[in-house]
């Protein structure tokens, strides 16, 4: 790179983290940094463990009580977390008090400690001790070892994405080359919502598309969070499409326009009765308000926290016939109920006695 680029570079690398904006780009940037993005991006902590301690302070003396404690908490200043699951499953040569652990509701279960809090109301924090027994001297040879603790925090939540799309018509674009104008439409930003796994749309046509062409873009699943989320279950990703996007595709694209990767609901073989929406004569697919739902067919695995992406193909609607000069369309992308897990650990040192 040519060294009278850097300062700049580094200027404005500095102002936008400074400023904290996730909705900005910098298409001059692209190049040097990847692609760019125009996504607004909630918080991707919900669940979060905080302030670990444990008293007294480490090194613990051989045959001596310790307890470690924390603060488990909802973040979300909205809505609440049903069924946080906390699994205390290693603690080394290190022995849980359990006459502490019973009465604090915790429930053993092959080697593991169990507590379910039903619901934590938004912004709530619930305080966890576990009290534990240090190793005697034989056990640690005399010598100084440690106790790794280790536990899990599951909990369960939905993905939630949505964009916009322009189209205009081929008459409103002849129209705008006649008096040299520009289109000057709102391309408003993408708006990922709260939650570690994020779903991301990648338009692939430049906004706006003129009537009758085709739209494509992908799909990609992120793990932003920081536990583990290995893979989409099958059928448990929703992507909502404008049903007039439909209309132009063959039979077989209508069932499954993301290489096959996603399914319509409610697909038939046939015309007939019943709820849906008659594309063609041929095909039925559910509709929701307006919308065909596509759910994924198999698992889709994230691979180094992200998935691969997933192109998918639809045509704009024919603006020109229905007498439209341009139309915005709005498409969702969702997931839901996925279980996300959460691991922490506290290592212990342990001294002998005297």
């Amino acid at each position: 790179m040519n060294t009278k680029y850097i300062v700049p570079i580094l200027a404005i690398v500095l102002i936008v983290s400074v400023s904290g904006c996730t909705g900005m780009e910098f298409p001059g940037l692209k190049n040097l940094f990847g692609t760019g993005t125009s996504a607004i991006e909630e918080s991707a902590d919900i669940i979060t463990i905080d302030k670990i301690d444990v008293i007294p302070t480490p090194p613990i003396t051989a045959e001596n009580e310790f307890s470690l404690s924390y603060i488990l908490k909802n973040q979300d200043t909205k809505q609440s977390i049903n069924n946080v699951i906390v699994k205390l499953y290693n603690w080394g040569i290190c022995s849980p008090n359990a006459a502490l652990f019973t009465p604090e509701g915790w429930t053993l279960d092959k080697g593991i400690y169990y507590k379910n809090f039903e619901e934590l109301v938004p912004l709530q924090g619930e305080g966890i001790e576990w009290s534990f027994n240090a190793p005697n001297n034989n056990k640690i040879g005399n010598i100084e070892a440690d106790c790794p603790i280790k536990w899990e925090v599951d909990y369960v939540f939905s993905a939630m994405t949505h964009d916009d799309f322009a189209v205009i018509s081929r008459e409103r674009q002849r129209e705008f080359d006649r008096s040299g104008q520009a289109w000057e439409g709102t391309d408003s930003d993408q708006r990922v919502g709260i939650g570690p796994v994020k779903v991301y749309f990648d338009w692939k046509t430049p906004m706006p598309l003129q009537s009758n062409s085709s739209i494509q873009f992908s799909l990609q699943v992120a793990d932003r969070g920081t536990g583990i989320y290995p893979a989409v279950e099958a059928k448990s990703m929703k992507l909502k499409i404008p049903a007039s996007w439909i209309a132009g595709l063959s039979e077989e694209d209508k069932a499954g326009p993301c290489n096959g990767k996603f399914q319509a609901e409610g697909t038939t073989s046939s015309a007939g009765s019943g709820t849906g929406s008659n594309i063609n004569a041929n095909v039925i697919l559910a509709t929701e308000d307006g919308y065909v739902v596509y759910e994924n067919v198999n698992d889709i695995t994230l691979i180094k926290r992200e998935s691969p992406e997933i192109i998918c193909r639809f045509k704009a609607p024919d603006l020109d016939g229905a007498g439209l000069p341009e139309q915005s369309y709005f498409v969702t992308a969702n997931i839901t109920d996925y279980t996300y897990k959460m691991t922490a650990d506290e290592t212990v040192s342990i001294k002998p006695s005297v």
